[in-house]
């Protein structure tokens, strides 16, 4: 049986609370996007755009070019045994309009061991808004020993299996929505749906998002489970303010989000799914390729698999296209 993990680093946290203290702020569209990691030096993640990292012990994050899921580099994270672990670019203590949705591609290594489980490679959320500790949101991972995909369950932060295997050395589509109305999130692996369930600390009346983070750490308690090493890939990691080409922001992209965008375009951010504070013409590719995804449907659904490396590179050559056409 997984453990039940409350895992609160002061360091990390403490950098957080200090970017939670300004002014929160508002935009539609992405709020971290690594682009693949195309845009960050080979070597340690942390210290390149804004990263930071805590934990103890020498696991590590490093962008490589060796095993990618697209483009030219990758992350690779390495677990060293008794090392938990995280990753992230602090967030300022963002009010979400209702949705944050993180999209990532994961590669995943078997450990081989026997007689227990872990370590966990995959993706939490927080609010350090409500202090020290921190509120946890929920999570997403993989178990590199058993293969398990894992959530964490709300009130007890118990990991809890989906009913998914995922296969190791294969890359794999991960999804959390977080619903900041309903106080739930959403698991996805590969557009199936897995899981559904509250926010892990929702007591703390979680109104907030302030980090991100990709983690590795023991999916048990015992000794063994502690000791184990593990390796994983992470490529294409998006934090995205709202789900892309829902205008409306109910959750699923539809042809009422199309007369949101008719209306707002070139006059109002309303239909602003880029976060460049306009409503154009990319902003009705996100639409158009986003058409029929339902974020709050029944478990056992399938929503669209973003496009690899995220929206960014899309949109750009998206862009130059729907100007070309205005010009004729």
């Amino acid at each position: 049986m997984y453990q039940s993990i409350r895992f609160h680093v002061p360091s990390l946290a403490l950098a957080f609370l200090l970017c939670a203290a300004l002014l929160p702020c508002h935009a539609a569209g992405p709020l971290v996007d690594t682009n693949g990691f195309e845009g960050f030096a080979p070597g340690a993640l942390q210290g390149q755009q804004g990263w930071l990292t805590a934990g103890a012990g020498t696991s590590s994050a490093t962008v490589q070019s060796a095993v990618v899921h697209s483009g030219g580099q990758a992350l690779t994270v390495e677990r060293t045994a008794d090392s938990d672990r995280r990753w992230a670019k602090p967030l300022v203590a963002f009010l979400p309009q209702r949705f944050i949705v993180v999209d990532w591609d994961a590669r995943v290594a078997s450990t081989a061991a026997t007689g227990s489980f872990g370590p966990f490679f995959g993706v939490e959320a927080y609010d350090d808004s409500v202090g020290n500790p921190p509120g946890l949101l929920g999570s997403l991972g993989v178990d590199a020993t058993t293969g398990d995909v894992l959530y964490q369950a709300a009130g007890t932060g118990a990991l809890t299996e989906t009913g998914m295997v995922a296969s190791f050395n294969t890359w794999n589509h991960y999804r959390l929505v977080f619903d900041y109305q309903t106080d739930q999130y959403h698991a996805f692996f590969n557009g199936e749906k897995l899981a559904a369930t509250g926010f892990v600390d929702g007591s703390l009346n979680l109104n907030k998002i302030t980090d991100v983070d990709i983690a590795t750490f023991a999916a048990g308690g015992d000794a063994l489970a502690r000791s184990l090493t593990g390796s994983s890939q992470f490529d294409n990691f998006t934090v995205w303010d709202g789900v892309p080409g829902d205008f409306d922001v109910n959750g699923s992209v539809a042809s009422a989000d199309l007369a949101t965008w008719r209306s707002a375009f070139g006059s109002s951010p309303l239909a602003d799914s880029t976060g460049d504070g306009r409503s154009d013409g990319a902003d009705f590719l996100i639409w158009q390729r986003q058409l029929g995804l339902n974020v709050l449907g029944p478990v056992g659904s399938i929503t669209a698999v973003p496009e690899p490396a995220g929206l960014t590179l899309v949109l750009l050559g998206a862009l130059s296209l729907y100007r070309q056409r205005c010009r004729r």
